[in-house]
């Protein structure tokens, strides 16, 4: 199944009955879009949750923030017309891409790479205009509902290791 993005299929995920949902309060116009259901992701996968609005907002004015919601944790932060890395957790590292270019159609989607169990919960796009805000969830379950503990480790020392040599090809 594809994602879909205003004008454009950005990337593809594991899933089942995908739909688009408007959620939270609209505020002065704005709204922000998600799916309905959760996103399912096999052990060691890839997976983009959906956030975008309609109407493109101007970057000057734009700020977005995804967020875990059981601890807060900052999974990434777009401010001031760029991402801003360092109030990123470091559990986030190299795993979590924003696609930057995107901003200006008014996708606000990340990629997340190499997932483990630790990553499945549910996910917070906040996007900020001037002083408005609105906002949706995204649930990332694994696929098949099985446990995958006995295999965190060795798939959070691969992810390290792979990211570690996409950094230094691309460096």
């Amino acid at each position: 199944m594809q994602i879909y993005k205003p004008n454009k299929v950005i990337g593809q995920v594991v899933s089942t009955n995908l739909h688009w949902k408007l959620q939270g309060r609209c505020k002065r116009g704005f709204h922000v879009l998600g799916l309905s259901g959760p996103l399912a992701v096999q052990p060691g996968g890839s997976v983009m949750p959906p956030c975008f609005v309609q109407t493109p907002i101007p970057v000057e004015e734009l700020e977005v923030e995804w967020r875990r919601t059981d601890s807060e944790t900052v999974v990434h932060l777009f401010q001031d017309g760029e991402s801003q890395p360092e109030s990123q957790d470091q559990a986030y590292n190299y795993r979590a891409h924003f696609f930057t270019e995107e901003i200006s159609h008014g996708n606000f989607s990340f990629l997340l790479k190499y997932v483990t169990t630790k990553d499945t919960g549910v996910y917070k796009c906040i996007v900020y205009r001037n002083q408005e805000s609105n906002e949706t969830l995204i649930e990332i379950m694994m696929s098949g509902g099985q446990s995958m503990k006995h295999t965190e480790t060795e798939l959070s020392s691969s992810a390290m290791r792979k990211s570690t040599k996409e950094t230094s090809r691309l460096g």
